[in-house]
């Protein structure tokens, strides 16, 4: 419960950031393209794709302009819209930014955001669920099954206890940056004090305030 909690914090802070990221890129880029840049966005139509680039044509003010864009012509078909970014002084002086073409990406931006924020506010639920079961929650002894490696330099204390219901509760212990095992065999502890929720013993939180160096 507790290693969960800490990759709902992670992956928030992961997907939050990376949302925050794109949204800033793509709103900061459609505001420096128009305010500084001093260009328009317009639809084109691509008339011919060759292996040099695609020529395109679009209409500003009634007038059509025909001009060759150097693009990854794969990404490209005839009869294809896409979006220019066009001068606003020199019509005939444009270029194509994919990024900022596609509505999707303002999207993904604002899903990830909200994923992130999710998982926070899942974060922070849970760490209001440990603080009550630390000031309320029954304190039992768990017997200590083994110390497992989380990840490069992470260690988890993987305990049990023997529940009222007849049922055995497995637990872990948030990840520890040191190996506890000198430490539990110098103190001679086999078991490790355990705050859980009587009314449901699947709520926990491992104390290993006593290790910590």
């Amino acid at each position: 419960m507790q290693k969960a909690n800490k990759l709902f914090k992670v992956l928030g802070i992961f997907f939050f950031l990376i949302g925050l990221f794109y949204m800033v890129i793509y709103v900061g880029s459609n505001f420096f393209i128009d305010k500084v840049a001093n260009r328009v966005k317009t639809e084109a139509i691509v008339e011919k794709v060759t292996k040099d680039g695609i020529d395109i044509v679009y209409t500003v003010e009634g007038k059509e302009y025909h001009i060759r864009l150097n693009e990854d012509t794969d990404d490209y078909h005839e009869g294809m819209k896409v979006k220019v970014y066009y001068d606003k002084n020199n019509h005939k002086d444009a270029f194509t930014i994919s990024f900022l073409d596609d509505i999707s990406a303002l999207v993904d931006s604002v899903i990830f955001i909200v994923i992130g924020l999710i998982l926070l506010i899942k974060y922070h639920k849970n760490n209001k669920i440990y603080k009550r079961l630390k000031e309320n929650g029954t304190l039992v002894s768990a017997r200590i099954v083994n110390i497992s490696k989380s990840g490069y330099s992470s260690y988890i204390i993987n305990c049990e206890f023997d529940g009222f219901d007849g049922k055995i509760y497995q637990y872990k212990s948030e990840p520890l940056n040191f190996n506890p095992a000198d430490i539990l065999n110098y103190k001679g502890m086999n078991k490790i004090p355990v705050y859980v929720d009587m009314s449901d013993l699947k709520y926990y939180y491992v104390d290993v305030s006593s290790l910590r160096k």
